[in-house]
C-alpha cells in the first residue's frame, strides 16, 4: 500500500511541476521582458530557472509501480533542478489537506514561491561574489547592477502578483492566513540578509548562523508547505496537521542549509566545479555552521584562514556536523509519520529520504 500511495502521490506531482514549467514558460513572454532592452537576454537565466521536465519522461517506460517509483521517483521530479523543491512541497502541503485546490492555483502559488527563490539566489550570489552556482555564470558576472535591480524587481512584482491573483477566490480569513505567511518569507529573508552583510565581526556564533539561516532559508521551506496546506479546505486556523507541517518544515530547511553550508568546505575541485571561488563563506566573511563552531580567537591575527582550514580538518568538524544533521532528518522522518494522510505522507517521507541521500553522497563523495 505504501508503494501505490508512493506512486499516486509522485504521478500526481509530476503532472503537477509539468503544469508549472508551462506556466513559468507563459511568464517569461510578458511585455515587460520583450520591452526591456536589458531584460531581453535572459536566455541563460531561464534556462537554469526552467527545468524540462517532459524530457525526462519521454524515453521511460512504466512496467510496474516498483519500476515506476525506480526510474520516477526522486531523479525526475527533484535531484537534476533543486528550483522545482518548493513548489514541490508546496504542492504535498496542499495534499495533506482534505480538499485539494484547483491545480492552476497550486501552480501559481508554486511559481510566486519559487521566484522569490530565484530572486534571493541572484542577490546572494552578488554579494558572495560567488563567479558560478552550480558550474553555470552567476547573473551579476553576465548583468551589470542596473540590470540585476530591474531583474529582482520585476521576479518580486510578478511574484506578487500571481499570489495575490491566485487567492482573490478565496474567503477574507483564508486570503489573510496565506498573505501572512507570504509575507513571512519576503521579510525574514530580508531581514536574513541584512543581519548577514551588517556584520562587523568576523567572528559568528552558532546560536546566530541558526538564527539568520532560519530567516534566509528555513522560513521559504517551511512556508511553502504551509501555504500548501493552508490553500486546503479553507483551513484558517492552526490544527495538528499545521504544527507537524511546521515542525517538519523548520527541520527541513535546517538541513538543507546545513548541508549547503558544508559544501563550502568540500575538495577545492568540488568549490571550483560549483562556484569557482574557494571558501567563499569564509572569504566574504558570511554565515555558515561549520564557521559558527570555530573558537572566536582563530579568526583574528594571528591566525589566518588557513589556520581556520586546518582546525576544521583536524577537529572533523565536517563529519560530526553531518551526523547531527543526520539526527535531524531521522526526527524529521518520525514528525512526517505523524501524518494523517497517506499519500502525502507517504510522498514527503520518500522524498525527504531523497534529498538527505543525495546530500550525504555529495558530501561523501567530496570531504
Amino acid at each position: 500500500m505504501r508503494k501505490l500511495n508512493i506512486a499516486k502521490g509522485l504521478i500526481a506531482s509530476k503532472l503537477y511541476l509539468n503544469k508549472l514549467e508551462a506556466s513559468i514558460n507563459v511568464a517569461y513572454d510578458t511585455p515587460l521582458i520583450l520591452q526591456n532592452a536589458k531584460l531581453k537576454d535572459l536566455e541563460y537565466f531561464e534556462e537554469e530557472f526552467i527545468s524540462n521536465i517532459s524530457k525526462r519522461f519521454n524515453n521511460l517506460e512504466i512496467h510496474s509501480i516498483d519500476e515506476s517509483i525506480k526510474k520516477e521517483a526522486y531523479q525526475t521530479i527533484m535531484q537534476s533542478d533543486s528550483s522545482r523543491t518548493r513548489p514541490l512541497l508546496l504542492f504535498l502541503g496542499n495534499m495533506c489537506g482534505s480538499e485539494c485546490v484547483d491545480k492552476n492555483v497550486l501552480v501559481s502559488n508554486g511559481i510566486a514561491i519559487e521566484l522569490i527563490h530565484k530572486m534571493s539566489l541572484i542577490i546572494d550570489d552578488y554579494f558572495d561574489n560567488d563567479l558560478l552556482r552550480k558550474g553555470k555564470p552567476t547573473f551579476h558576472t553576465i548583468y551589470d547592477e542596473c540590470t540585476i535591480i530591474d531583474t529582482i524587481s520585476f521576479l518580486l512584482k510578478l511574484s506578487n502578483t500571481l499570489f495575490q491573483n491566485s487567492i482573490r477566490h478565496l474567503t477574507v480569513n483564508q486570503q489573510r492566513k496565506l498573505i501572512e505567511l507570504y509575507k513571512q518569507i519576503i521579510i525574514d529573508m530580508g531581514t536574513g540578509f541584512i543581519e548577514d552583510l551588517d556584520r562587523d565581526e568576523r567572528f559568528i556564533s552558532l546560536k546566530d548562523v541558526y538564527r539568520i539561516n532560519d530567516l534566509q532559508s528555513t522560513t521559504m521551506v517551511r512556508n511553502s508547505l504551509l501555504i500548501g496546506y493552508s490553500l486546503s479546505n479553507r483551513i484558517t486556523k492552526v490544527d495538528n496537521t499545521y504544527t507537524i507541517l511546521q515542525n517538519v518544515g523548520d527541520k527541513l530547511g535546517k538541513t538543507f542549509q546545513g548541508f549547503n553550508d558544508i559544501e563550502n568546505f568540500l575538495t577545492g575541485e568540488s568549490q571550483t566545479n560549483n562556484k569557482n571561488n574557494l571558501y567563499s563563506d569564509l572569504k566574504e566573511n558570511r554565515k555558515n555552521i561549520i564557521l559558527g563552531q570555530i573558537p572566536k580567537e582563530l579568526f583574528y591575527p594571528p591566525y589566518t584562514n588557513e589556520d581556520i582550514i586546518e582546525y576544521i580538518n583536524k577537529q572533523r568538524l565536517i563529519d560530526t556536523t553531518v551526523e547531527e544533521l543526520s539526527k535531524e532528518i531521522n526526527i524529521i522522518k518520525q514528525n512526517i509519520l505523524q501524518l494523517s494522510q497517506p499519500v502525502a505522507r507517504d510522498t514527503l517521507l520518500f522524498a525527504t529520504n531523497k534529498i538527505a541521500k543525495k546530500s550525504l553522497k555529495i558530501v561523501m563523495n567530496n570531504k
